[in-house]
């Protein structure tokens, strides 16, 4: 399995700050990380599909984002009808959102073309910006 993390301290930094403003607050940071899911999975699947590794639509279907409240029990598809549990194993906090694939291969394609850390690197710059709007906000 694969996962991309926002272990940065500048995003664990924000998260505390927000967190003093109390439900508001939390709600839209849980809008701002599911954004940042949504887009990190539709950033690695279009890559994945650019970049031409897709065979049976397998990889590309398995990649997902989970949440404390999204996708705990993720199922997918390939091309071929094949279904298959897709769960990253992970048991996010409120707070967390992960964004990966079980997929066993998923790791020797990533070493040729990495599909997954490129996408969460570019999103991690625009939640911030996000985060840091939103406190600005509060």
């Amino acid at each position: 399995m694969i996962k991309a993390e926002f272990t940065d301290d500048s995003v664990k930094s924000l998260l505390k700050d927000l967190e003093k403003y109390g439900d508001d607050q939390r709600k839209k940071t849980k809008d701002n990380l599911h954004e940042a899911g949504i887009n990190i999975e539709s950033a690695s699947k279009n890559r994945i599909t650019a970049d031409e590794h897709v065979d049976t639509g397998r990889l590309r279907s398995s990649i997902h984002y989970e949440s404390s409240s999204v996708n705990n029990n993720f199922r997918y598809s390939d091309d071929e009808g094949n279904s298959f549990d897709g769960s990253l194993g992970v048991n996010p906090d409120e707070l967390e959102v992960y964004v990966g694939t079980n997929v066993d291969y998923a790791e020797k394609i990533r070493q040729i073309d990495d599909f997954l850390f490129p996408p969460a690197e570019k999103e991690k710059a625009d939640l911030i910006r996000r985060l840091r709007h939103q406190l600005n906000e509060a």
